[in-house]
């Protein structure tokens, strides 16, 4: 059993734990849709970022961005061309390592599309009818469960208008009927992620994860499988990363039914 106070230093405890995250996989045009974030104390934050801009010069990029990084066909940076699978990859396993040197908690939620497509009308009607909320309030509550209970939480996401609006109604309504992650989160922001490294490396654990989903899923072969592998295997970081095939989503979709009948049919729904 995972001691939550280990996960970060005790000299930080009087400041904000941050977790930045991104999603991956729009809705209506992935077979899989993520959500995922590092989390760290203020220090750790500071040691990642320091780090994470160093291999940023280091390669000639502003920010590292996986919809460009993920195509080794074509440059990656302005001092670095790395293309073709082997070459994309060892400058990506830096990145990696960075993660998994500094962070103390890496989180991600993937959603099968089609099968929450699939579920009951009325479960997908408690779940907010877009897989993107679930793998949202997922990933929140298993941040706030992994965290320290006497530490306040800033949640800082990718500034992409669409799901920055749907973020902020979820995070206000988590707020609203959750007691315990009422008094845990106390700021969410949206920000530029060439600013925040922090928000990057959600971006590649998103991406990484929806891939990694849609391996398991549907027998889909991706390039990076060995990225992922590393990216998930660290000594020093605690990783909560789930996939939500059409079993897990089935018991979830059951759950939210159950838990409305429970209430007399009050259960607030996500959207």
């Amino acid at each position: 059993e995972m001691n939550p106070a280990a996960l970060f230093p005790r000299e930080d405890f009087v400041a904000a734990v941050f977790g930045f995250f991104d999603e991956s996989g729009k809705f209506k045009n992935n077979s899989v849709a993520s959500f995922a974030g590092v989390v760290a104390s203020s220090s750790k934050s500071q040691e990642f970022g320091a780090e994470w801009e160093y291999w940023l010069r280091h390669f000639g990029l502003r920010c590292l961005s996986m919809k460009n990084a993920l195509n080794h066909k074509r440059p990656i940076g302005t001092r670095e061309r790395a293309t073709g699978i082997a070459n994309r990859s060892a400058v990506l396993m830096n990145f990696a390592g960075c993660i998994r040197d500094h962070i103390e908690l890496v989180v991600g939620v993937a959603i099968d599309a089609k099968a929450f497509h699939g579920l009951h009308s009325e479960a997908k009607r408690l779940l907010g009818n877009d897989p993107h909320f679930v793998a949202f309030t997922r990933a929140i509550h298993e941040m706030v469960k992994f965290v320290p209970g006497d530490m306040k939480i800033s949640v800082i996401c990718d500034d992409e208008e669409s799901f920055a609006e749907k973020c902020l109604k979820l995070y206000r309504r988590l707020k609203i009927t959750h007691r315990e992650i009422s008094k845990r989160l106390v700021s969410i922001c949206f920000a530029d992620d060439a600013a925040y490294p922090g928000v990057q490396a959600a971006d590649m654990i998103s991406s990484l994860a929806r891939l990694e989903a849609q391996r398991q899923i549907n027998g889909t072969p991706y390039e990076y499988q060995s990225l992922y592998d590393f990216l998930m295997t660290s000594n020093r970081a605690r990783y909560s990363v789930g996939i939500f095939g059409k079993e897990q989503l089935e018991d979830v979709g059951r759950d939210a039914i159950n838990t409305n009948k429970r209430l007399k049919g009050k259960a607030i729904p996500l959207a």
